[in-house]
């Protein structure tokens, strides 16, 4: 686990004077993308707004969830710090980006480059290993280079210490299938169909 530490307000508007703020929500942007290709990404809540953060920070969730999936073998962004904005309950997390781009984005600008088997086989190791990846949409996932996938913003999930039962792989798999955009781009690019290729693959002795 990496050392919490306590971020000047100084040291904050440092980055957001030198980052790009993205989804202002309750008073700080969401994320910062700063330009030495580090993120920094911020967990602020609405005053008096409980929820399951107060006695689990989901800052604290995505440093666990990193580090248990790098341990598992899957490629995730290299955490710098994780700290805690001062005289505030702003959590924070800087972290150096997986080098690549969105397989979303991929898909929407040259779906020839999206290999749809390989992808298919990173969803079912992702469930082999019992990884159950609530925010599993395309978006979330990293082309690093042809066939090679990793992971973004793993806040919501959940591990288990056994591969997902047929139920929970077909719930899992339904939430990148549930963007209609993400499915038709597909559709019209002529790729192969991911449900079909995933099950084929589950198939296999």
């Amino acid at each position: 686990m990496i050392p919490f530490t306590t971020i000047s307000n100084d040291s904050f508007q440092e980055w957001l004077e030198a980052g790009r703020q993205l989804e202002p929500k309750y008073g700080y942007p969401s994320v910062i993308l700063l330009p030495e290709d580090t993120v920094v990404k911020i967990w602020a809540k609405k005053p008096g707004l409980f929820s399951s953060g107060r006695w689990s920070p989901y800052s604290s969730r995505f440093v666990k969830h990193a580090l248990a999936l790098k341990s598992l073998g899957f490629s995730v962004p290299e955490l710098l710090t994780h700290s805690r904005l001062a005289e505030t309950q702003v959590r924070i997390v800087h972290y150096r980006a997986l080098p690549g781009e969105s397989v979303r984005s991929i898909l929407h600008r040259e779906p020839s480059l999206i290999d749809i088997p390989a992808l298919a086989l990173f969803y079912k190791s992702l469930h082999d290993h019992g990884v159950d990846f609530k925010g599993g949409h395309l978006g979330n996932l990293i082309q690093i280079k042809p066939g090679k996938f990793g992971l973004i913003d793993f806040t919501s999930l959940k591990l288990h210490r056994r591969p997902l039962n047929n139920k929970e792989r077909i719930r899992n798999l339904s939430r990148p299938l549930s963007y209609l955009d993400d499915l038709a781009a597909m559709r019209e690019a002529g790729l192969p169909d991911l449900k079909q290729t995933y099950e084929a693959l589950q198939s296999l002795p």
